[in-house]
């Protein structure tokens, strides 16, 4: 049975289930002969640190408790440079789907899995300045 749009609720991970997606599919397919060459490999190695960085940033940031205005503000700051690392990403996609030919459809995958991960990461972060709104300064 399913449920109603309206009723339907965030799922609180689905971020880091995502972000983990996100990395997953790009280390595939930049371990692909076919899609990136090994001489291009320093390209490469630049797109996998960017997915590592957002993913870790996002579950470095879900394990911060925060107890005060210095823990909100470390949260609240990896979750923005996990965001703007997906702006990075996005970024570097489109100079490798003009360097490498990518088809339409990858990059459109591609970039579509890379800002959903980033919108969640803005909710996320929207979430929590509502929530820790007392530590604002």
């Amino acid at each position: 049975m399913s449920v109603n749009i309206s009723k339907r609720t965030e799922n609180p991970l689905e971020v880091h289930v995502r972000a983990v997606e996100l990395a997953a599919y790009t280390y595939k397919i930049c371990d692909n002969e076919k899609v990136f060459k090994p001489i291009h490999k320093g390209l490469v190695i630049k797109i996998e640190e960017i997915v590592t960085d957002i993913y870790c940033k996002a579950w470095n940031a879900n394990n911060i408790r925060v107890k005060d205005a210095d823990s909100w503000a470390e949260r609240a700051r990896l979750q923005k440079q996990a965001e703007r690392l997906c702006a990075e990403l996005l970024c570097v996609i489109n100079i490798a789907a003009r360097v490498f030919h990518l088809t339409a459809k990858r990059v459109k995958y591609w970039g579509g899995i890379t800002l959903e991960v980033q919108n969640l990461l803005k909710a996320w972060h929207e979430s929590d300045c509502r929530r820790y709104d007392k530590y604002k300064e």
